[in-house]
Protein backbone atom coordinates (compact mmCIF):
# COMPACT_ATOMS: atom_id res chain seq x y z
CA UNK A 1 0.00 0.00 0.00
CA UNK A 2 2.30 2.44 1.07
CA UNK A 3 4.21 1.92 -2.99
CA UNK A 4 1.05 2.68 -4.07
CA UNK A 5 1.14 5.78 -6.09
CA UNK A 6 -0.84 8.85 -4.97
CA UNK A 7 -1.36 10.49 -1.85
CA UNK A 8 -2.90 8.29 0.55
CA UNK A 9 -5.84 9.46 2.87
CA UNK A 10 -4.91 10.58 6.09
CA UNK A 11 -6.80 7.98 7.84
CA UNK A 12 -5.14 5.49 5.57
CA UNK A 13 -1.29 7.30 6.10
CA UNK A 14 -2.31 6.83 9.63
CA UNK A 15 -3.39 3.26 9.69
CA UNK A 16 -0.15 1.90 7.56
CA UNK A 17 2.30 4.29 10.02
CA UNK A 18 0.67 2.47 12.62
CA UNK A 19 0.58 -1.25 11.09
CA UNK A 20 3.61 -0.80 8.98
CA UNK A 21 6.20 0.62 11.58
CA UNK A 22 9.42 1.49 10.14
CA UNK A 23 8.84 0.48 7.04
CA UNK A 24 5.61 2.58 6.06
CA UNK A 25 7.36 5.47 7.77
CA UNK A 26 10.65 5.43 5.39
CA UNK A 27 8.05 5.34 1.75
CA UNK A 28 5.29 8.01 3.74
CA UNK A 29 7.14 11.00 3.39
CA UNK A 30 7.27 14.52 1.29
CA UNK A 31 4.74 14.75 -0.69
CA UNK A 32 3.07 11.82 -0.25
CA UNK A 33 1.59 12.60 3.10
CA UNK A 34 -0.47 15.92 4.05
CA UNK A 35 0.91 18.35 6.14
CA UNK A 36 -0.81 16.97 8.90
CA UNK A 37 -0.07 13.30 8.44
CA UNK A 38 3.88 14.97 8.51
CA UNK A 39 3.34 16.79 12.08
CA UNK A 40 2.04 13.69 13.54
CA UNK A 41 5.43 11.91 12.26
CA UNK A 42 7.50 14.58 13.82
CA UNK A 43 5.91 14.45 16.79
CA UNK A 44 6.12 10.46 16.95
CA UNK A 45 7.68 9.91 20.29
CA UNK A 46 9.28 6.54 18.59
CA UNK A 47 12.63 7.49 17.12
CA UNK A 48 12.48 4.82 14.66
CA UNK A 49 9.36 6.03 13.05
CA UNK A 50 9.99 9.65 13.66
CA UNK A 51 13.56 9.57 12.24
CA UNK A 52 12.92 6.74 9.22
CA UNK A 53 13.16 8.26 6.27
CA UNK A 54 16.05 10.99 6.96
CA UNK A 55 17.71 7.82 8.32
CA UNK A 56 17.10 5.47 4.92
CA UNK A 57 18.62 8.78 2.76
CA UNK A 58 21.75 8.58 5.57
CA UNK A 59 22.22 5.08 4.77
CA UNK A 60 21.86 5.43 1.42
CA UNK A 61 24.99 8.33 1.20
CA UNK A 62 26.92 6.32 3.32
CA UNK A 63 26.80 3.25 0.92
CA UNK A 64 26.96 5.64 -1.87
CA UNK A 65 23.89 4.53 -3.23
CA UNK A 66 22.21 7.14 -5.71
CA UNK A 67 19.53 9.57 -3.88
CA UNK A 68 17.53 12.38 -5.46
CA UNK A 69 18.59 16.06 -4.44
CA UNK A 70 15.06 16.75 -2.99
CA UNK A 71 15.78 13.40 -0.49
CA UNK A 72 19.03 14.92 0.23
CA UNK A 73 17.32 18.30 1.49
CA UNK A 74 14.22 16.41 3.13
CA UNK A 75 16.16 13.92 5.06
CA UNK A 76 19.43 16.85 5.93
CA UNK A 77 16.91 19.13 6.36
CA UNK A 78 19.03 21.95 4.81
CA UNK A 79 19.15 23.28 1.16
CA UNK A 80 21.24 21.77 -1.74
CA UNK A 81 23.77 24.97 -1.90
CA UNK A 82 24.66 24.34 1.82
CA UNK A 83 24.52 20.47 1.23
CA UNK A 84 27.34 21.09 -1.36
CA UNK A 85 29.73 22.36 1.43
CA UNK A 86 29.02 19.77 3.94
CA UNK A 87 31.76 18.40 5.90
CA UNK A 88 30.90 14.83 4.90
CA UNK A 89 32.52 14.09 1.63
CA UNK A 90 29.71 11.06 0.92
CA UNK A 91 27.22 13.71 1.15
CA UNK A 92 29.33 16.63 -1.41
CA UNK A 93 30.03 13.12 -3.23
CA UNK A 94 25.93 11.93 -3.03
CA UNK A 95 24.82 15.93 -3.93
CA UNK A 96 27.31 15.82 -6.68
CA UNK A 97 25.44 12.88 -8.50
CA UNK A 98 22.00 14.38 -7.44
CA UNK A 99 22.06 18.03 -8.10
CA UNK A 100 22.48 17.81 -11.82
CA UNK A 101 21.06 21.68 -12.61
CA UNK A 102 23.90 23.11 -10.58
CA UNK A 103 25.09 26.44 -11.79
CA UNK A 104 28.93 26.40 -13.11
CA UNK A 105 30.41 28.00 -9.93
CA UNK A 106 29.60 25.32 -7.68
CA UNK A 107 30.67 22.93 -10.39
CA UNK A 108 33.66 24.34 -10.39
CA UNK A 109 34.17 23.94 -6.57
CA UNK A 110 33.07 20.01 -6.72
CA UNK A 111 35.61 19.41 -9.24
CA UNK A 112 38.61 21.14 -7.25
CA UNK A 113 37.37 19.41 -3.86
CA UNK A 114 39.93 18.11 -1.41
CA UNK A 115 38.47 14.75 -2.08
CA UNK A 116 38.53 12.56 -5.14
CA UNK A 117 35.26 11.02 -4.44
CA UNK A 118 33.79 14.29 -4.58
CA UNK A 119 35.97 15.06 -8.26
CA UNK A 120 34.87 11.93 -9.62
CA UNK A 121 31.15 12.43 -8.74
CA UNK A 122 31.01 16.34 -10.05
CA UNK A 123 32.12 14.29 -13.50
CA UNK A 124 30.26 11.76 -13.70
CA UNK A 125 27.69 13.44 -16.10
CA UNK A 126 28.10 15.93 -19.15
CA UNK A 127 26.21 18.57 -17.90
CA UNK A 128 27.20 20.68 -15.97
CA UNK A 129 30.36 19.84 -17.70
CA UNK A 130 33.83 21.26 -17.09
CA UNK A 131 35.02 24.69 -17.11
CA UNK A 132 37.26 25.41 -20.04
CA UNK A 133 40.00 26.75 -17.38
CA UNK A 134 39.63 23.08 -15.35
CA UNK A 135 39.44 21.07 -18.07
CA UNK A 136 43.73 20.11 -18.38
CA UNK A 137 43.37 20.08 -14.36
CA UNK A 138 40.64 17.20 -14.61
CA UNK A 139 42.27 15.33 -17.80
CA UNK A 140 45.42 15.16 -15.32
CA UNK A 141 43.48 14.21 -12.34
CA UNK A 142 43.46 10.26 -11.81
CA UNK A 143 39.58 10.70 -10.06
CA UNK A 144 38.27 12.51 -13.10
CA UNK A 145 40.17 12.15 -15.83
CA UNK A 146 37.91 8.71 -17.29
CA UNK A 147 34.95 10.91 -16.52
CA UNK A 148 36.47 14.48 -18.40
CA UNK A 149 37.58 12.42 -21.03
CA UNK A 150 33.89 11.80 -22.32
CA UNK A 151 32.95 15.46 -22.23
CA UNK A 152 35.93 17.29 -22.94
CA UNK A 153 36.88 18.32 -25.83
CA UNK A 154 40.25 16.86 -27.80
CA UNK A 155 42.23 19.34 -29.40
CA UNK A 156 45.61 19.19 -31.13
CA UNK A 157 47.24 20.83 -28.30
CA UNK A 158 45.46 18.27 -25.66
CA UNK A 159 46.78 14.77 -25.91
CA UNK A 160 44.53 12.62 -27.56
CA UNK A 161 44.56 9.85 -25.02
CA UNK A 162 44.25 9.23 -21.24
CA UNK A 163 47.09 8.27 -19.81
CA UNK A 164 46.51 5.15 -17.63
CA UNK A 165 48.74 2.42 -16.05
CA UNK A 166 47.79 -0.84 -17.36
CA UNK A 167 47.22 1.14 -21.12
CA UNK A 168 50.85 0.99 -22.30
CA UNK A 169 51.78 3.56 -25.01
CA UNK A 170 52.00 1.24 -28.18
CA UNK A 171 48.40 0.82 -27.56
CA UNK A 172 47.39 4.12 -27.67
CA UNK A 173 45.79 5.41 -31.07
CA UNK A 174 44.51 9.30 -32.29
CA UNK A 175 41.28 10.44 -32.26
CA UNK A 176 39.15 9.58 -35.51
CA UNK A 177 36.45 12.36 -36.26
CA UNK A 178 33.28 10.32 -37.36
CA UNK A 179 29.68 10.53 -37.66
CA UNK A 180 27.51 13.07 -38.78
CA UNK A 181 28.54 14.72 -35.73
CA UNK A 182 32.18 14.26 -36.63
CA UNK A 183 32.62 13.92 -32.72
CA UNK A 184 35.99 12.69 -31.64
CA UNK A 185 36.25 9.19 -29.82
CA UNK A 186 39.01 7.09 -28.79
CA UNK A 187 40.24 3.78 -31.26
CA UNK A 188 41.93 0.64 -29.56
CA UNK A 189 43.20 -2.34 -30.87
CA UNK A 190 42.11 -5.76 -29.52
CA UNK A 191 43.89 -8.17 -29.73
CA UNK A 192 43.50 -11.96 -28.55
CA UNK A 193 46.34 -12.93 -26.47
CA UNK A 194 46.84 -16.91 -25.22
CA UNK A 195 47.43 -18.01 -21.83
CA UNK A 196 45.15 -15.94 -20.47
Amino acid sequence: MTLRPGRPADAVAEALLAHGGHDAAVHLHGERISPAVRRRIAEQPDPALRDAYAGFVRHSVDRGVRTGIDALEEAYGRARAELVRASDPKLRAAVARAWCDRPLAVQAGLLTDPDPRVRAAAAERERPGVPAELEDRCLADPAVRAHAARHVPLTSARPSHVEHPRFPVTRRRAPVRTGSAGRPFLVGEVRHLSGW
